[in-house]
């Protein structure tokens, strides 16, 4: 899918703009739990808005930390370094809270690529800071959306200190799918675009590794793929793949001979 670089600073609009558009998603975003209709509007009406297409990257021109909500779409949020290497963090879905920030002295930049067309609210980091600093709730609401992420990001690296690439790649897959999937014909597909380079910068591998285990996979027949499509017909199948219960897979066992000749140097 092409992508292009803008800065969209300018594009942001103030949310009164939107005082019901979104009303319903936001009301079940994790940062907005138990609050009232009047109480959740008060916090919107100091974000604004930025509307991302699809395949239009956002990078941060400035010095400042933004906070921000995710109403509707996909993002990738991603690092490319000077010589084009690519690190994918995380993926943000509708109801994720993710941060913006821009560190002159950090290379490479975080930037949030739109796999979809996408709605993201904005927070500066003084409304933000100032917002917490007089509500408990949200306070609340915001330490453990945080400590979610938090959460998510140790068990990619335990995954990736622990676990061979076949069984990373089983479940980087099943975890897209128990959050962003949609029925299909004989099973369940991934429901915004996404390649095996993608796969591949996300669990810390190259692309013609996931293509040779992606390829077993469809031989096995528990997997159908296409251009930015990702189908499971048999999801048994891959939890055992991320739960490491196939023991006949060559690649388990080539990484396993490799981790022993490792121990033993």
């Amino acid at each position: 899918m092409a992508e292009h670089h803008n800065s969209l600073r300018s594009a942001q609009t103030s949310m009164a703009n939107y005082p019901e558009a979104y009303d319903d998603a936001l009301r079940r975003a994790a940062i907005f739990d138990a609050m009232s209709n009047t109480h959740r509007h008060a916090i919107l009406a100091q974000a604004t808005v930025l509307e991302l297409g699809a395949g239009q990257i956002w990078q941060k021109d400035d010095t400042s930390q933004d906070f921000c909500l995710l109403v509707s779409g996909r993002l990738r949020m991603q690092q490319e370094t000077s010589d084009g290497l690519r690190h994918i963090a995380r993926y943000v879905l509708s109801g994720d809270v993710f941060e913006m920030p821009h560190d002159l002295d950090a290379e490479p930049q975080i930037a949030a690529a739109a796999c979809a067309d996408s709605t993201v609210l904005i927070w500066s980091n003084p409304v933000w800071t100032s917002l917490l600093a007089q509500d408990v709730l949200l306070s609340s609401n915001t330490a453990r959306a945080l400590t979610h992420i938090l959460r998510e990001t140790q068990t990619r690296v335990r995954q990736i200190a622990t676990q061979d690439v076949e069984q990373r790649l089983a479940n980087a897959v099943l975890g897209l799918l128990d959050r962003a999937s949609q029925p299909v014909k004989g099973g369940l597909a991934i429901d915004f675009p996404i390649g095996r380079k993608d796969f591949a910068d996300m669990i810390g591998t190259t692309q013609t590794t996931v293509s040779r285990i992606v390829s077993t996979w469809e031989t096995k027949g528990f997997l159908r793929t296409g251009k930015f499509k990702f189908e499971v017909t048999n999801i048994a199948q891959l939890r055992a793949y991320a739960a490491g219960l196939d023991r006949n897979s060559p690649a388990r066992f080539a990484n396993q001979r490799k981790q022993a000749r490792l121990a033993l140097a």
